[in-house]
Parts: structure tokens; C-alpha cells; sequence
């Protein structure tokens, strides 16, 4: 099954849709320093992890994320294992009620223009990971009041069929207004018009998130664990 991707959705990307924004080869390789801090190998061989810690920054560290168990290269130092969860479209999001607009929000596609605005604020409200080029990972939608944006959802790891749903924030001046779910359901469907399944994770002791989702329609898929490696 092509699901199987989701497994290793990181080298899945790297070596896919978004190899562009990667750098390293055939072995192992990792996400450019202004687009994410994503890294994975090709397998679990020897071979693979020399590589994988030859790509690893002077400085700096990488995170390595999957849902089968996670091999580091001998050298390397973990600095953080925390557990996390997949979840996965278990239906259309395109006649979901929560993709219709909301009376004074209109949500607009972003482009390169927005992206310090983007970037400003992931660095308030803290999605995940986010750096100056983050949003060249895919398509960002975002709504702005007088101006200012207020909110945004876009896509992270891309890979055969999948593409996942990331980087939802709203300003905490405008949350409890339904905007979080329906920018995640914005960004759902435009994957699903894409004809790609949407999926999206979360840190296993995000309550509130995966509440969100569930509620959505998005199904458990697996269990992954981030590692945090340096030199």
C-alpha cells in the first residue's frame, strides 16, 4: 500500500516533492536551514547512518521523525525523544461545513509577499518548526483584518499521495472563533482538489489538537516519535 509512505513521511518528502529544498544524496539528506529542520536516511544500514551524520550541521540540530523505530548514526547526540501522532483524512473535506467562509474573515491564498508576515507569526504562536523559506513546503492560505494577519494554515511533508496539513496559528487576539478549524479544513481541501489525502500530526500530549482533529474526521494512523540529533 502506498499508505506505507506515511511511515517515513520525511524521507518520503526530501526525496520527492520537496527534494529541491533538501540537500545531501542518495543516503540520506535533510531540509535546507531557511526551509525546515527535518533530516532522514534511506534505511537503517550503516551505510545510511555515516551519511545521514555526514549531513548533519556544524551546528545546530536536525529532528528525525518516523513511525517505525528510529535508528541514529553512531556519533551523534540525542538531545530530545519526544512521542507524537498521525492522523489521517477519513473523509471529504470538501463539503464540510467548516471550509464555508466566516462573515468578516476572508481567507486569501498566500505568496512570496506574505512570507515575513507568515514567518512573524509562526514565531508568535509557535505551530512547530518554522523558518524563513517554511513556506515554500506548499500551498499557505491566511486571512488578514486591516491588514494584519491574523491566520494561516499551509502544508509541510509531501510525499507520493499525501500531504500534510501544517503551521495552522491564529493570532491569540482572535482565537475561540472557529479559525483554527476552519483554516485546517481550508487547507484539507485544497489538498483534496489537488487530488492528494490530506493527513496532519501532532505531539502525543496535545489534547486540544487532537481533539480538533478527531473532531474533523481525521483518523488515528500511527504512532510516531521525533528524535532531536546534533553533532
Amino acid at each position: 500500500m502506498t499508505e506505507i509512505l506515511l511511515d517515513r513521511p520525511v524521507w518520503g518528502t526530501l526525496t520527492g516533492a520537496l527534494s529541491h529544498l533538501s540537500v545531501g544524496g542518495a543516503l540520506a539528506r535533510r531540509f535546507k536551514r531557511d526551509v525546515n529542520v527535518f533530516a532522514a536516511a534511506a534505511d537503517t544500514s550503516s551505510e545510511a547512518m555515516d551519511a545521514l551524520f555526514d549531513v548533519l550541521p556544524d551546528e545546530g540540530s536536525v529532528y528525525l521523525m518516523e513511525a517505525v523505530p528510529v535508528r541514529c548514526p553512531d556519533g551523534a547526540q540525542i538531545m530530545m525523544e519526544r512521542p507524537g501522532v498521525q492522523y489521517i483524512s477519513g473523509g471529504s473535506f470538501l463539503d464540510s461545513p467548516a471550509i464555508n467562509p466566516i462573515d468578516g474573515f476572508p481567507v486569501q491564498r498566500m505568496t512570496d509577499d506574505d512570507a515575513a508576515d507568515i514567518l512573524e507569526l509562526a514565531t508568535l504562536t509557535k505551530p512547530g518548526p518554522f523558518y524563513a523559506n517554511t513556506h515554500r513546503m506548499g500551498d499557505f492560505f491566511g486571512i488578514r483584518i486591516d491588514g494584519q494577519l491574523i491566520a494561516v494554515a499551509g502544508e509541510r511533508f509531501r510525499c507520493g499521495r499525501y500531504a500534510e496539513v501544517s503551521a495552522v496559528c491564529v493570532h491569540p487576539d482572535f482565537q475561540g472563533r472557529g479559525l483554527r478549524r476552519h483554516m485546517t479544513a481550508v487547507s484539507a481541501a485544497n489538498i483534496e482538489r489537488r487530488g492528494d489525502t490530506p493527513f496532519i500530526q501532532a505531539w502525543a500530549d496535545n489534547a486540544p489538537a487532537i481533539g480538533l482533529y478527531k473532531s474533523m474526521g481525521f483518523v488515528h494512523r500511527a504512532d510516531v516519535l521525533v528524535t532531536e540529533i546534533s553533532r
